[in-house]
């Protein structure tokens, strides 16, 4: 993580849509069109019987290349004891993970409790070395972002949603965050970049967009190799949006969120597919 240019990694979030083979096969196609950076969730595509089933697919595809690349990973728990069991489950089927990531610290009861929990946990380990780098990730509230980015010097990065969406609802509009957290020479992660799935017809205006916010790391979500392709050809001349541009894609986004906001579920409220407590592994 010390480039100093907005590099493209591969969310992996959509590794198991297409089947565990072709997960593997978009990950190695990946690596071979220059992608470095990986990051999953031990929750992709859930937290129950397929827990940790992506970092599976991610590891085959890597195979020998994950010594070249990095791998970032997400924990749910909250509390010292699930974090270390979540983690360790994780590091079996990775073998390598270079970030380890607060996974939807959402409320301010839940940055309470990661506190002197999973935060304390990863803190940890980091001292151990058996990581590098730990990340916080908020879908839904930036003053969490903006309090935990004040108050939590070990925290290296902060993973938040970057999208025509998020600038429209003014409350929800993370982008502020971003100057200060450079200033503190914090990374940003930029995630839902695509409106999870609802800019998925105007991927150059979307992806232009993102990349004019300057994050450290964009992250693009896709289900297959021919959607890779498509995103890797408009990144290969991206810059910075223009104003046109950006008044279209204003007027896409106002659009979309009038036919029904709901779809915009990350506006809405916490994922309620996660849980925010204790966490019995």
């Amino acid at each position: 993580m010390k480039s100093k240019k907005t590099i493209f990694g591969l969310g992996c979030g959509h590794l198991h849509i297409e089947g565990f083979k072709n997960g593997v096969e978009l990950v190695r196609y990946a690596f071979l069109r220059g992608i470095r950076y990986f990051d999953v969730a031990t929750s992709y595509p859930d937290f129950k019987e397929n827990r940790g089933l992506n970092e599976k697919i991610l590891r085959e595809g890597l195979g020998e290349n994950i010594k070249r690349a990095f791998v970032a990973t997400k924990i749910i728990s909250r509390d010292y004891e699930n974090a270390k069991k979540e983690f360790l489950e994780s590091l079996n089927r990775l073998e390598k993970i270079d970030m380890v990531q607060l996974h939807s610290v959402d409320d301010k009861e839940t940055l309470n409790l990661v506190k002197n929990g999973a935060l304390k946990f990863l803190i940890d380990i980091k001292k151990e070395k058996k990581i590098k780098f730990i990340g916080l990730t908020n879908h839904y509230d930036p003053k969490i972002t903006l309090l935990a980015l004040r108050k939590f010097k070990e925290i290296d990065s902060f993973m938040i949603p970057i999208n025509i969406f998020n600038f429209l609802v003014k409350r929800k509009n993370f982008e502020k965050i971003i100057p200060l957290a450079k200033r503190k020479k914090k990374k940003i992660i930029a995630m839902l970049v695509f409106g999870c799935g609802l800019l998925k017809d105007f991927p150059y205006l979307a992806l232009k967009y993102a990349y004019t916010k300057k994050p450290h790391v964009i992250l693009i979500g896709v289900k297959n190799i021919d959607e890779l392709e498509k995103d890797l050809k408009i990144i290969k001349k991206i810059k910075r949006i223009n104003k046109r541009e950006f008044n279209l894609l204003k007027e896409i986004g106002k659009k979309i969120l009038k036919e029904d906001k709901n779809k915009a579920w990350w506006l809405n409220g916490h994922i309620g597919a996660f849980p925010f407590g204790k966490i019995n592994l």
